[in-house]
This record gives C-alpha cells, structure tokens and sequence, in this order.
C-alpha cells in the first residue's frame, strides 16, 4: 500500500474507491499487463474482505472498480511438445549424482506438474505415500493445503536412481531433493531451492535451443492431460488451482492449431498436387503413426529435420518428396509443409517456410 502512503493498520479505513482507481491507473502507466493489474488488484480486494470479516473496515473500497480488458485468457507460458519433452528428460548425464538428481527433478515437474517451491519442499516421506495399494506423492501446496498426486512409473524410476546414488532415501523426514555441490550431496537438511530449480531447467533447456523456465513444465503437464481429454475438474484437483478458470488457461482444446486455414487450405492444396504414389506413401506412413505412435516409427518413415521440426519421408522411383511437420501429441502431428525435391537434402528455404508455419499455430 505504497500508493497511498499507509503507515499504520487504522488508516485502511480511509482508502476510498477513488484511491484504487488511481492506483489502477498508476499501474497501467507503468505498462503493467491487463491480467497482471487484475491479479493485484484481486488479492487487494480479498485483503478488504478479510478486513471486513474482522470490522477492520466498514467496506471494500475494490468493488466496483473495473478492472483492465485482457487480451486473452490463454497461458502465455510456452508448453513442451513431445520430443522436447523427451530431450530435455535425457539431457541431463545420467553417470553423475548431479545428472540424476537432475532427471528426476525433470520428471517430477513433466509428471506430475507440481510448482517449484513444491518440489523443493518434498521429503523422502511424501515419496513414499500410497493410496489404494497405488504410489503416491503428498504435496504441500499454496496456503499450507495437501493434494496427493499419483506417482508416475518414470518419474518413480529415477527418483529410486537418484537416492540409491545420494544414499539418503531411509532419512524419511528429510528433504527429498538436495543440493548438490562437487558432485556430493551437501548436509542432510538442505533442500535445493526453487530459484536453482528454474535454472536447472534453464540450461538444460537453453542446450537444446529451447529456453524455457520451469513453469514450462507445469504447462506441458496441464496442457497434455487436457489434450488427451481428461476431466477439467480432475486437472483443477491435480494442479492445486483454487479457482477453475486459472486450469481452464491451459484448455487449448477449442482452438487446435489444425483448425486454422492455413493449414485447412494451403497444406491440403500441397498434399493434393503430390503424384498419386506418393499420397499413397504419405497416407501409409500416417496410419503407421496413428496406429504405433511416433515413438515407435523411426527411419525410414520419420526423421528430424531441426529444432522442432520433423519429416514424413516418401520416395517412388523416379521422385523424392517430404511432408514437414511439428507434433501435438504421441498419435497425432501437424503437417505444416508438403513438397516435391530433386536432391536428398532438404532445401533451406522449405525448412524456413515450415518453421514459419510452426511459428504460426503457436500464436
């Protein structure tokens, strides 16, 4: 409270609606977003309404106060496709304390979407809960409320690897995730902190071309089980969103990148102007992918090009052909380039143009 210059508890009583809107406009002066400006402006008014509840206050100067248009509601956090995820799993050096740590760091975040300053709180205890006979990890999450996550299978993996390595899996009530230096775990008391977190992710990321924070990797979580239609409601419970319109930010179920017209058109019109053969070929490959899942239909069929892009491979005898494409789930891609060529190697300019594309459905 700055703004209005409050020294002492009693002067709450007299901000006024006309201060909060001045308030307001200090903010968007200060080029703040509108959604950043409507999160301050929220937690002010749950303030008042706490204040009202002890007679703190007679009102809450808040209502009322028209809060900033937001130009979407949509995350702007960038969330992972599948072989980003996947590289970004087997970046670390999986020889090391370090390296091991690291991964299962990684595979708690992608797993089980937890925020950071949850990871560092984890004891080895809360990996060691079960419910129902099935594994689970108990987290401590905002405003001190316990959520139990199912542990998934790989993250358990290296977690297990992790400990066997660090030797401090039987000391139950300490912390699970510990800071590692000379490749020797420092004291049993310190947890690593969410600050060396966001730069694990960071390097490891920035490594692979992609530079990401960790919230990355709650979004790819959120979005991912979004995508292959799991209840909104049950995701809510996962995340540990108090409210449903903050899960609903990672629904990108109603606008599906394949539902724009540059690819209902100009990709359909490229696919078209294949020779017969070669459709064949592509419509081949593509039931390969759907029925066995990129993870298994290697070279040949696929290969990646760079970056985020990936190729469909056809040949006939007298042509070579590629279908360019980004992926959106395990079973399913977007093809964002479809073309003939005469050399083995791809032209640049068809990689530019696809990337493009790709660029475009992220929008």
């Amino acid at each position: 409270m700055n703004f209005t210059g409050i020294q002492h508890p009693e002067e709450f009583r007299m901000v006024t609606r006309a201060h909060i809107i001045a308030w307001r406009d200090d903010l968007v002066n200060r080029s703040l977003s509108g959604m950043s400006i409507r999160h301050r402006l929220a937690a002010l008014s749950s303030l008042f309404e706490y204040l009202c509840e002890r007679n703190t206050v007679t009102h809450n100067p808040v209502k009322g106060v028209k809060r900033p248009a937001v130009e979407s509601y949509e995350g702007k956090t960038p969330a992972l496709g599948d072989h980003q995820a996947r590289q970004l799993l087997e970046a670390p050096d999986g020889t090391t304390i370090k390296g091991k740590r690291d991964r299962a760091i990684l595979a708690t975040l992608l797993y089980h979407a937890l925020r950071r300053d949850e990871l560092c709180r984890l004891k080895i205890k809360d990996f060691k809960q079960e419910r129902r006979g099935v594994p689970h990890l108990k987290v401590s999450g905002k405003g001190g409320k316990t959520r139990y996550v199912p542990l998934h299978p790989a993250a358990s993996g290296l977690i297990h690897e992790y400990l066997d390595a660090a030797e401090h899996g039987l000391e139950d009530t300490g912390f699970l995730f510990r800071s590692v230096s000379n490749n020797r775990i420092q004291g049993s008391q310190k947890a690593i902190t969410p600050d060396a977190v966001y730069k694990i992710v960071r390097a490891y990321s920035e490594k692979l071309g992609f530079k990401i924070g960790a919230h990355s990797l709650r979004a790819t979580a959120a979005t991912n089980a979004l995508d292959h239609q799991a209840d909104i409601a049950k995701v809510q419970e996962w995340l540990g969103h108090a409210n449903i319109a903050t899960t609903r930010i990672y629904d990108h179920r109603k606008t599906l990148p394949e539902d724009s017209p540059t690819f209902k058109v100009t990709v359909d019109e490229e696919l078209e102007a294949l020779p017969t053969d070669m459709k064949a070929r592509f419509v081949w490959i593509s039931q390969l992918i759907e029925t066995h899942g990129l993870y298994n239909v290697r070279e040949p069929y696929i290969k990646h090009v760079e970056d985020v892009l990936w190729e469909i491979r056809m040949k006939s005898k007298d042509e070579i052909s590629r279908a360019l494409y980004v992926t959106v789930k395990p079973k399913r891609v977007i093809v964002v380039r479809v073309f003939v060529k005469k050399t083995q190697k791809t032209p640049r300019r068809e990689i530019k143009l696809a990337l493009k594309r790709a660029q475009e459905i992220e929008q």
